[in-house]
């Protein structure tokens, strides 16, 4: 079982995409997060704000080599761009915006947190599929996941609302002494949800394999002290063989601690 803190961890430069990272190839989430630390090793400020990543190209189970460029800085935020690449190719672009809190400042949110159960009442996935389907997805290894929807019958054989609303808890640590890392798990989270959503909204979107081309988070809160995460992704928009995702990543009390848009390539599958 992978640890996203230790998998993540960028050293002189260079983090290592393992395959237990793995969905479909390895995750978007999951290489944003190193890239996003590889660019907090350049900047003073370290609360994330912002962390928008374009995938290049696809990557593969080997070193990726981060070259960090500071691209702006003030008392409370620093702007930093990484380039992640292998083989002397670029991998993919990430861009960094950190700010500094100011306490005491107006703080109001306007959200409205969606009406689901508790995590307590929901079972793990691992009592709901067959024993047989559990874990084949490699990261799913690394976070329980308790849906607050199930279908029986995966792809649904009729298309639903294409909506992954589910109750994540990371494992074997829930949660980390760096807030980076925490901010890691709301990355990977809502990159990984979009498949989902894209397969319950095409009643399984045959013969299509799908590649993250860009992921846009902004982070409102770190959520250290959160174990469980309410990820909510759905997916408005499936045409010419793209699909654009909007997705917000909640407390388990209610607050809103992140919001992203990603978007995926579907490619038609030979065979």
């Amino acid at each position: 079982m992978g640890d996203l803190d230790h998998d993540s961890a960028v050293t002189d430069s260079v983090g290592v995409v393992t395959p237990a990272w793995d969905g479909f190839g390895p995750n978007g989430g999951f290489l944003s997060t190193m890239s996003m630390r590889a660019a907090l090793g350049s900047a003073r400020v370290d609360v994330v704000r912002s962390v928008q990543s374009q995938f290049v190209r696809p990557a593969r189970h080997t070193g990726l080599s981060f070259t960090t460029t500071v691209l702006g800085r003030s008392n409370r935020s620093d702007t930093v761009q990484t380039v992640g690449t292998q083989e002397g190719g670029p991998v993919l672009v990430t861009l960094v915006r950190t700010l500094q809190p100011v306490p005491g400042e107006i703080d109001r949110e306007n959200s409205a947190f969606p009406e689901v159960p508790d995590p307590d009442f929901l079972q793990p996935t691992e009592r709901l599929l067959p024993p047989e389907a559990v874990g084949v997805v490699p990261m799913t290894r690394h976070f329980e996941v308790r849906p607050v929807t199930w279908e029986r019958t995966w792809p649904p054989v009729k298309a639903r609302p294409p909506r992954c609303l589910v109750w994540c808890r990371f494992r074997p640590r829930a949660v980390f002494a760096d807030a980076a890392v925490n901010t890691g798990r709301f990355l990977v989270l809502l990159d990984s949800c979009v498949w989902n959503a894209v397969e319950r909204g095409t009643s399984g979107a045959t013969g299509l394999s799908p590649r993250s081309t860009d992921l846009s988070v902004t982070v409102l809160d770190s959520g250290s002290a959160e174990e469980w995460l309410l990820c909510d992704v759905t997916v408005p928009l499936i045409r010419a063989g793209s699909a654009a995702a909007v997705g917000a990543v909640w407390s388990r009390t209610g607050q809103l601690l992140a919001t992203g848009s990603m978007n995926m390539t579907l490619v038609r599958t030979r065979g």
